[in-house]
């Protein structure tokens, strides 16, 4: 899970007998097209072609609304906020997968402002 994706979702109420599903997945972009990848695959795991219009935040905001919070909504997403403006610690496994992927990190300019510094080049 993360921002960036989506998620399904199946409640049970064991009271009710009642089930309820959410689907909130992520969706190809409006422009997208049944061919877009034809000739070169590779668009469709690296670049701004592959990215799909994320739906987790809405479908969180979706179940919090139908049933209820018992915290206001910023309480519950202010946490994610503060990751957002102070950064994460990066770990031992993170920095790894950050090193191993450089020359991907490197290639595009976008992961490349968020990853890399740019006085190290690291």
């Amino acid at each position: 899970m993360g921002l960036g994706g989506g998620f399904l979702l199946t409640i049970y109420n064991k009271t009710t007998g009642e089930v309820w599903s959410l689907n909130s997945r992520e969706a190809a972009p409006a422009a997208a097209t049944t061919d877009m990848y034809q000739g070169n695959q590779s668009l469709a795991q690296r670049g701004g072609l592959s990215v799909a219009v994320p739906a987790e935040l809405i479908g969180y905001w979706y179940l919090y609304e139908r049933f209820g919070g018992y915290l206001p909504w910023r309480d519950l997403v202010q946490p994610t906020i503060d990751l957002c403006y102070n950064g994460i610690y990066v770990n031992s496994y993170l920095a790894t997968i950050l090193q191993n992927n450089k020359d991907v990190l490197l290639s595009d300019a976008v992961l490349s402002d968020a990853f890399i510094d740019p006085s190290t080049n690291e």
